[in-house]
């Protein structure tokens, strides 16, 4: 006889509680589209991979975008929606990823120094928002900012993604809106 173990339960309930996530941020992530034309995406930390998932998605309306399947993951060091995540964490877990981490060069863009990585973390608290170019897919950039929980958690973000070139012409509206949705967003997340 075999019979399903913990782990599938709580695979179960990761599952759902991520499609509850999704429907709650639906309008959120719209909103992002509408405003800005460019692709947005929900993303999901996955703390025992270590990895950001993108759990939603919706897709610029432009002929020339950003596109990634949902289910698609990326390093947390190199990618917008990684590094904010991991930036809000506490310090204890941030601090365990960065010392047990391999950091691969995903592009020539991709920033392995661990002291660089850390520098960067403190300015996204600071900021409020990640902003990474060329670094985790090459000629490809994103801007993402973290959805908060009610106790100040954060294990959800959402994402901007969009070509390197028209990013860079457009990078302070898209962290103007991205910070207004987020800051909205983040009211809703966690509520029934």
């Amino acid at each position: 006889r075999y019979r399903l173990g913990t782990c599938a339960y709580r695979l179960a309930s990761s599952i759902l509680a991520t499609r509850d996530l999704t429907q709650l941020m639906a309008p959120y992530m719209e909103d992002l589209v509408a405003r800005t034309r460019e692709s947005v995406f929900l993303a999901i930390l996955d703390r025992e991979a270590r990895l950001v998932t993108y759990a939603d998605r919706i897709d610029s309306p432009q002929a020339v975008r950003y596109s990634a399947p949902v289910g698609a993951m990326r390093p947390l060091y190199c990618s917008a929606a990684g590094l904010v995540l991991l930036a809000f964490q506490e310090e204890a877990w941030r601090e365990r990823y960065l010392k047990s981490v391999t950091i691969k060069a995903l592009t020539t863009d991709t920033v392995t120094n661990k002291a660089a990585i850390r520098a960067n973390l403190a300015k996204i608290r600071q900021e409020g928002v990640s902003i990474s170019i060329g670094e985790a897919v090459a000629e490809v950039a994103g801007i993402a900012a973290p959805i908060f929980e009610p106790d100040g958690s954060v294990s959800a973000a959402l994402l901007i993604g969009a070509p390197a070139d028209r990013f860079r012409k457009e990078l302070p509206k898209l962290r103007s809106i991205i910070l207004d949705v987020a800051r909205t967003a983040s009211g809703v997340a966690g509520t029934d």
